[in-house]
């Protein structure tokens, strides 16, 4: 594209958005798309020449007939209103000005704004010409855009020739004052009238303040298409939760390349079944940022269940709750490779077993990061981080680091346990608290900590069959540190131990 091209563009984009509604000029990034030069408006053939300062109202997007405005009967190929939305913020107007009396001008803008701007200066008796953008209204019913000729009297001929559109569109989701399930049912209904969104049209759902309860319905979170709350505290979506028995149900399922952001989601689920706040399966790589998620009530209950997918998890509140097992965040099947960073994870109360960070059945993760996970069990064994079968990726290498994982149990109590990987812990405190508590159990793999804190009561790090661990510049505080290598390193009491031998 030349300097000069560029130059154009670039100063009919100005034009655009000076002419639009103050809260669309923030986008900045419309595209121009061109259309084969159609008649819009012809005042020759309909309506007569406009009287000195009339304004008529004119349509121009969607596929509707023009012939009663004297344009074209199928239309200008604009795109009109999907889901409620104006899909066109302006359009490229050829605007004539035909055999006017006198001097004048001519002035256009969207038919919900006031009019602004000469768009055609004119002079007597002489066809004045100017391609330029108009904005058109972002609600429909009430026209596309107006003009108005002014000083003197003139025909007017409209031929569109391009169009003008934001790549994002954003849906307002209000709540029903009084009635969650109203809301809910809105929410539900906002996404599911979303049928265009694709990589190159992106939707935002924005949600108001206030609570949506889905009750027994899974809101299925479209791909690119965002959802956003006004803040953790202030947008609640919640829901039984329930799921079937291959836990594919939830209270919102997330999708590919979209994000959850800026609200809470919780369960009220029942005793019957199990119970997950947030669902990402089947390869979605979903974004779940700034969000706190709670799940309780369930038989057993997941904050976030990550499966065979990718999520990315950061800025994060994960509460799970009471049942016979409750998880954290859960990574499991093939592909499944989560991310947590910057989170805290409480998992608490389940009377078998509780997972801050479980993986399993081929599930992985590619960085836990910034995380404090709180786990601890009504009754039964508690995991800080545990992946618990044979079939982890090989060669699969994972790194705790800046974390802080803290286990209380009435059994068996692990900070971390895993086999068939390779665990680095760095700048890290890993406590498991009680008795038959181990901070680091590895049952085959390789085990590397530095500058961490490890300690639990039976063993601060057992690596008995594999011998495989190397441990150094860290206190280990407990029980004594098994099959490890060790350089660097000091007791509770903070007695040193140069290597390789271990407290």
């Amino acid at each position: 594209m030349s300097r000069l091209m560029r130059s154009c563009r670039l100063s009919w984009i100005a034009l655009v958005l000076s002419a639009l509604p103050a809260a669309a000029q923030n986008q900045h990034d419309m595209t121009f798309h061109t259309v084969p030069p159609c008649t819009v408006v012809d005042t020759r053939v309909v309506g007569g020449a406009f009287a000195v300062g009339e304004t008529r109202t004119y349509n121009v997007v969607g596929t509707g007939s023009l012939a009663a405005q004297g344009g074209s009967a199928t239309g200008c190929s604009v795109p009109g209103f999907s889901n409620g939305i104006a899909q066109v913020q302006a359009v490229a107007l050829n605007v004539v000005a035909v055999t006017p009396t006198g001097v004048g001008y001519i002035v256009a803008n969207a038919a919900d704004q006031p009019l602004a701007g000469s768009v055609v200066n004119f002079a007597a008796n002489q066809n004045a010409a100017n391609t330029t953008p108009v904005a058109v209204a972002q609600a429909s019913g009430v026209g596309d855009f107006k003009i108005q000729v002014s000083t003197n009297s003139a025909h007017v001929v409209i031929r569109a020739v391009g169009y003008y559109s934001k790549p994002v569109q954003t849906v307002y989701v209000h709540p029903v004052p009084g009635d969650n399930t109203a809301s809910g049912t809105a929410l539900l209904s906002a996404m599911s009238g979303i049928t265009n969104a694709s990589a190159t049209k992106r939707y935002v759902i924005k949600l108001e303040p206030g609570t949506y309860d889905l009750g027994s319905t899974m809101l299925t979170q479209k791909a690119y298409v965002d959802l956003e709350g006004s803040g953790q505290q202030a947008t609640v979506i919640q829901g039984v939760g329930n799921s079937d028995g291959t836990l594919e149900t939830a209270v919102v399922k997330g999708g590919s390349s979209a994000e959850i952001r800026d609200l809470q989601v919780k369960t009220a689920g029942t005793s019957s079944l199990p119970s997950i706040a947030i669902l990402v399966i089947d390869g979605a790589d979903t974004r779940i940022t700034n969000v706190t998620a709670v799940a309780s009530g369930g038989v057993s209950n997941w904050a976030i269940r990550n499966r065979n997918a990718t999520a990315v998890i950061e800025d994060a509140t994960l509460k799970a709750e009471g049942g016979a097992v409750a998880y954290g965040v859960s990574s499991k099947g093939t592909g499944s490779a989560a991310t947590v960073k910057r989170s805290v994870i409480e998992v608490s109360n389940a009377t078998s077993q509780t997972y801050g960070l479980s993986a399993n059945a081929g599930g992985t993760y590619k960085e836990i990061r910034d995380v404090q996970a709180k786990v601890s069990a009504a009754g039964g064994s508690a995991y800080g981080f545990k992946q618990d079968d044979e079939f982890f990726p090989s060669a699969s290498k994972v790194r705790i680091t800046n974390s802080t994982i803290d286990v209380t149990g009435t059994s068996t109590n692990r900070g971390v346990e895993f086999n068939s990987l390779e665990l680095h812990i760095e700048l890290s405190q890993i406590r498991a608290n009680g008795t038959n508590s181990i901070g680091v159990l590895a049952t085959s793999g390789t085990t590397v900590v530095e500058h961490s804190e490890i300690a639990g009561a039976s063993d601060t790090v057992d690596n008995t069959s594999f011998i495989d661990a190397l441990i150094g510049a860290s206190r280990l505080e407990g029980g004594a540190a098994s099959g490890a290598i060790c350089a660097g390193v000091y007791d509770e009491s903070f007695t040193f131990f140069a290597g390789p031998a271990c407290p």
